[in-house]
């Protein structure tokens, strides 16, 4: 389990799967990834149904642990804390 919490606005979501999607040259899925990645879009799930919220493109990865990360992207910046 996951919370994101986009910074600008405090607002949150707790979610089961993240998953971080590379874009080929024509802006299309190319594949994911289970790490954060500069150029990247960070996708929220459970992807079985859909998915909840999808990033801009991360541009920075300010922080990162075991358990956190802290990330810019193109237009906001967010914390993922992963749940034990």
């Amino acid at each position: 389990m996951y919370k994101i919490t986009r910074l600008q606005d405090n607002k949150t979501w707790e979610v089961e799967e993240i998953h971080y999607i590379h874009f080929d040259s024509h802006g299309r899925y190319a594949h994911s990834e289970y790490a954060p990645c500069i150029n990247t879009a960070l996708l929220l799930g459970p992807l079985c149904v859909g998915y909840l919220w999808m990033t801009s493109i991360i541009k920075e990865i300010v922080h990162t642990s075991e358990n956190s990360y802290k990330l810019i992207t193109e237009n906001s910046t967010y914390e993922i804390t992963k749940h034990i």
